[in-house]
């Protein structure tokens, strides 16, 4: 049975609870809309808000509830989010990773892990790690290029 979230002024089906904002009004029975307190002309925006629905006013609160259930069932429920519990690492993040390895990391693979261009992968080791996260880094040139590494502090 889909679940019916009420946020703002937008209605959006879904499979399941988990994961919506605490903050919105959620919907699973026509009971549950009448009982939500919800006013004529909010219900009537609504409707109004659905997708392939014409504009309508309503006479009572209670043919807006029954309009809107009837409209809201025909509404097709989104996915739920995916069970990926790890979080998605930043590009800055894999940059410090790479670079607490004991023999760091190349230009070359800072920009094949990250994507970014050449300088913007300087860019980031000067500003973001020098100056804003005060990490001590470790140039050295080699024959591979230039190699990047974070020296520990102790």
């Amino acid at each position: 049975m889909p679940v019916y979230l009420i946020h703002d002024d937008t209605v959006t089906a879904h499979t399941t609870s988990r994961g919506l904002p605490a903050d919105a009004l959620l919907i699973r029975s026509e009971e549950e809309l009448a009982a939500s307190g919800l006013s004529l002309p909010r219900l009537t925006a609504l409707w109004n808000a659905l997708p392939g629905v014409l504009s309508k006013r309503f006479k009572t609160r209670a043919s807006a509830v029954h309009g809107l259930w009837t409209g809201l069932q025909k509404l097709e429920p989104t996915p739920p989010p995916a069970e990926d519990s790890t979080p998605a690492i930043s590009k800055q993040a894999q940059v410090i990773v790479l670079l607490r390895r004991e023999q760091g990391a190349s230009l070359d693979e800072i920009v094949a892990a990250t994507g970014w261009q050449k300088h913007t992968v300087r860019g980031a080791i000067s500003g973001a790690l020098r100056k804003r996260l005060g990490l001590t880094i470790e140039s050295t040139r080699t024959d591979a290029g230039r190699v990047y590494r974070i020296v520990d502090a102790g």
